[in-house]
């Protein structure tokens, strides 16, 4: 084998090892980011149902004093 090909070979297997690291490290922060997301969303949402059935923002205010307090 010519030692220039095998050079390039070498180079060519490199770069691609290079590649498939950064798209895997792209595609874990994209999930843990969409996953970050949906907890966000779920906490809001929770937190608005909350002061809904608590019987608005004051009432669960007092709630959560009452339920750590005693």
């Amino acid at each position: 084998m010519n030692p220039v090909n095998a050079i390039k070979d070498a180079q060519s297997h490199e770069k691609a090892t290079v590649d498939s690291n950064v798209e895997i490290s792209r595609i874990s922060v994209v999930c843990i980011s969409l996953t970050a997301s949906l907890i966000g969303c779920w906490a809001t949402a929770s937190l608005f149902a909350g002061a809904i059935s608590s019987g608005g923002p004051g009432q669960l205010t007092k709630a959560l004093f009452t339920a750590v307090t005693g």
